[in-house]
This record gives C-alpha cells, structure tokens and sequence, in this order.
C-alpha cells in the first residue's frame, strides 16, 4: 500500500485522533533511531488534546490517518508575543514526498499566522531529510544547544541544598 488513496484532508486533530497519533509517535521514534523511550500513555495524550495544552494537525486520505503536527502554544519573552512550538511532525511511509508534511506545515503557517510571532522546532541533527524538507519551505536552519534538565538531575541539585 503506497500513495494517497483518495482524497487527502488536513484537519485539526481532536481528541478521537490519539491512539492513530499514539502509534505514529511509536513508528517515529524506530524512523529517528534514537534510542528514546516513550513514556507517555494513550489516555495521557488523550487528556492533553481535550484539555487543548497539545494541539495537532492531522492529514487522512480514505485509508485512514497519514501523518501528524502537534504542537503547543507558548510565550516568547524575548518577542513579547506569543510562539507556536512543533513538537512533532510525522508522515507515514506510504505518503512521504506526496505533498502531505507540506500541506500540514501549510496548516501550521496558518494558525501561526493569526495568533503567533513564529513557529520554532528541533530536529535530530542526522535527520537530513526533514532539514531538507523544512529549508525547501523557507525555514532558518540554526545551530543550538538544546538543555535537557532530566527529573532524576533536579533532584540530585535539590538534595544537595
């Protein structure tokens, strides 16, 4: 099974999408070989979509659920405004290079747009696919550190005092 079959929908996600969401998070993390551990649970995600903490844009054809953009609303204090943050962006196999991230990230433009100052993500550094797909859509590629404070190095600081 390869290719869009039928037509292709982007969409606001909704809270009936987290398992599909759930699953290709799994198939993500074996694509990007990092070696992370999901430490997240279907009702987990389930709650943050109902909420409306996490977001998500979702593409479907009429085989079902293709990919995915979710994605968070912050403050940016050095733009005095607010931020929209990916968090993920994930096309199945079967639909890669058929416009589907393109159309989502499109999504994501619009929404940004309205409320937001900028759209900020990271990428694993060898993932030259998806740096190549999101230069061929105008983004600023930078160099950066990111911080990671792990829950088990807090609370080595606080029991130190």
């Amino acid at each position: 099974m390869s290719g869009i079959k039928g037509t292709l929908r982007i969409r606001d996600g909704r809270a009936s999408d987290a398992e599909d969401i759930a699953r290709m998070i799994e198939e993500l993390v074996t694509c990007e070989q990092t070696g992370a551990k999901l430490a997240f649970t279907v009702d987990q995600l389930l709650a943050a979509l109902n909420s409306g903490c996490l977001r998500a844009v979702v593409a479907e054809d009429d085989a079902g659920v293709l990919g995915f953009v979710s994605y968070t609303y912050d403050f940016a204090i050095w733009s005095g405004g607010e931020i929209l943050r990916v968090d993920d962006v994930y096309v199945r196999a079967r639909a890669r290079r058929a416009g589907v991230g393109r159309m989502m990230m499109r999504r994501i433009a619009e929404l940004a747009s309205g409320t937001a100052g900028a759209v900020r993500w990271e990428i694993e550094p060898k993932n030259q696919d998806a740096q190549r797909f999101y230069a061929s859509l105008g983004v600023e590629l930078r160099d950066k550190v990111v911080a990671r404070w792990s829950p088990g190095a807090m609370q080595s600081v606080l029991q130190r005092g």
